[in-house]
């Protein structure tokens, strides 16, 4: 999907500037005779940001207080480094430049950032998956935050160099205090023989934090129901039990970890895991049970009875559990671009296993999406309870159509789609998103990976939009004035 996109567009770099707006009708005597002395204007800031976004994150680069914004372009763009987007507290931000090294040689942009803190400093970090080529190589890169906002490159990642692609996930996987992260893989062609669980197959591995800053993948210890077996393996590991009559499919005996989602499922404070599967296989979720140094996961596979790649754990029936919200995607290059999926909420029994669809759990109509490129929760209304914002990029396929994105309240009487009246209706081309108060006011605002190109390439690609979206507090969001 993603190399039909990048083979099509090329990027051009997006130069704003930002001035501020003088003036007033009072009249001050200066002592010069002259009661209107000229006002020097406020200096102009050159604020330079891609026109493809390809990742976002935001973040408290230099440990005042306030989020601020990190971005990578899409290749071709122009941008030999991610851009550091300074805060300066009330959402407005400025360039800093060189904040963040050059890519290291072939690498060429970052297909995934996530916030870390690698060595207890405090100071938060950041852990990139650098892509190379056209989605087939990445690397694992560590970059070593400072109140400065600067930040260094910190090879001390075992097991850096990959194939294919993938998202990270921090968390404290071990229950030791520090955080460590997880990878979710898609091979993206490359080979990956899960029958044989060769290197190539690295989705579900875990890379445990010694707390200074290195990282190095442990080893898994699974208890599987289904095989009646203790085992230990290099990533998190799941049968692939396939209907009819869910037995193990002897074609491909485990599930390919495409997308792995983190929440704790059980109650008991640890953080589990939760694996899509494609197809109406079983969904297995991985129960934590690890202690210091040692990773234990117990296995228990849900009965959804649904196709589903993508989602996000949040508790949408309020009772003190996560459920397992989902849906699937359009792939085919031949599909209609009206064609759409429809979202899944599955119920927590409160021990991590999951229910099928219940479709009482939406306030009105059950929202559809195309491709949900990112799954944010958050508690955007500001109620106490979480909500969840979906990015969709629409059909991965010229003339790059674009979709809604979608924003669900969630509410009393379930998930409401409030898209319209809070967000925006229009059909943009949404790669990913990043959640985070970037104005001060505590509530959640979004910056959206909105392409700011294509519109201009087709009639009917996808529109212009706006990326930065600040929260009014209220679970309604006004676009910023600042065309970041």
């Amino acid at each position: 999907m993603k190399q039909n996109f990048i083979k099509a567009m090329s990027g051009i770099i997006a130069t704003v500037l930002i001035s501020g707006c003088g003036g007033g009708s009072e009249t001050t005597d200066t002592g010069t005779g002259n009661p209107n002395p000229p006002v020097t204007p406020p200096p102009v800031v050159s604020l330079v940001v891609p026109e493809q976004v390809l990742n976002s994150l935001i973040i408290d680069a230099d440990g005042d207080g306030d989020n601020d914004l990190v971005l990578s372009a899409y290749a071709g763009n122009g941008f030999a480094a991610s851009q550091l987007l300074i805060n300066d507290g009330s959402g407005k931000f400025a360039n800093k430049n060189n904040a963040l090294p050059a890519y290291p040689a072939p690498a060429e942009s970052v297909i995934y950032h996530a916030k870390i803190d690698a060595n207890g400093d405090n100071v938060d970090d950041i852990v990139a998956l650098l892509l190379i080529g056209l989605y087939e190589q990445t690397r694992l890169q560590l970059y070593l935050g400072s109140t400065s906002g600067n930040y260094t490159a910190a090879d001390t990642i075992s097991d850096a160099n990959l194939n294919g692609w993938g998202e990270i996930h921090v968390a404290d996987f071990d229950n030791d205090g520090k955080e460590d992260f997880l990878l979710a893989h898609n091979s993206n062609g490359s080979q990956c023989d899960t029958q044989l669980y060769d290197s190539n197959c690295w989705g579900g591995r875990i890379y445990l934090n010694n707390g200074s800053g290195s990282f190095a993948p442990a080893s898994i210890t699974l208890s599987d129901p289904v095989l009646a077996s203790q085992t230990v393996h290099p990533t998190l590991r799941a049968v692939d039990l396939y209907p009819p009559v869910f037995s193990i499919n002897e074609f491909q005996p485990y599930v390919a970890t495409w997308n792995l989602l983190t929440a704790d499922i059980d109650g008991d404070d640890l953080v589990d895991v939760v694996q899509p599967t494609f197809g109406e296989r079983k969904v297995p979720s991985y129960i934590n049970q690890s202690t210091p140094g040692n990773l234990n996961f117990e296995l228990r596979y849900s009965d959804t009875n649904q196709n589903s790649n993508s989602g996000a754990l949040l508790d949408v029936n309020r009772d003190g559990f996560a459920d397992f919200v989902a849906s699937s995607a359009i792939y085919s290059g031949g599909d209609s671009d009206a064609e759409t999926v429809a979202i899944f909420v599955h119920l927590n029994n409160g021990i991590g296993e999951f229910s099928r669809h219940r479709e009482d759990m939406f306030a009105g109509d059950a929202p559809r999406l195309q491709h949900g490129r990112e799954w944010l929760v958050a508690d955007y209304n500001n109620d106490g309870f979480d909500d969840l914002f979906i990015a969709d990029h629409g059909r991965d396929f010229a003339p790059f159509p674009g979709y809604t994105n979608t924003l669900l309240i969630n509410t009393a009487n379930g998930l409401q789609n409030t898209t319209a009246t809070a967000l925006s209706a229009v059909k943009s081309y949404s790669h990913g998103a990043t959640v985070g108060d970037v104005n001060g006011d505590g509530i959640a605002d979004l910056y959206i990976n909105n392409d700011q190109r294509l519109e201009s390439t087709h009639a009917q690609a996808a529109k212009k939009e706006p990326r930065l979206w600040l929260n009014n507090g209220d679970g309604k969001f006004t676009a910023s004035n600042q065309d970041l």
